[in-house]
């Protein structure tokens, strides 16, 4: 990604602290549509017919399925593990630097 994409990205980013057993996104929910990255601390990744699939620790991003609008409702239930900063993406903050930056949404979207 380019430079002027990144730096449009990060200086739109939200800080969110969440407390251990917080749930941060519930599967099935059509509410907030942020991508969310993880800065500090470890989340847990659950599905309701399978149970806990995994963890995301400090690099992982998740909810972009959903941030990008592939999905209608979220396909996972995320809860912090431990205490928790992330930086979270919203969705409309994402249209827009796509719209901004169309090299970037061709390339983007070739990938998805």
């Amino acid at each position: 990604c380019g430079d002027d994409f990144l730096r449009f990205l990060t200086e739109h980013l939200e800080d969110r602290v969440y407390l251990e057993g917080q749930t941060i996104i519930k599967e099935d929910d059509e509410g907030d549509s942020c991508l969310f990255v993880v800065v500090r601390g470890t989340v847990e990744v659950w599905k309701k017919l399978r149970g806990r699939l995994g963890e995301m620790v400090p690099g992982d991003a998740f909810g972009e399925m959903f941030a990008f609008g592939i999905v209608k409702r979220r396909t996972t239930t995320i809860v912090a593990k431990t205490p928790c900063l992330l930086r979270a993406l919203h969705q409309r903050v994402l249209m827009r630097a796509l719209e901004i930056f169309p090299d970037e949404r061709q390339r983007i979207l070739y990938q998805l």
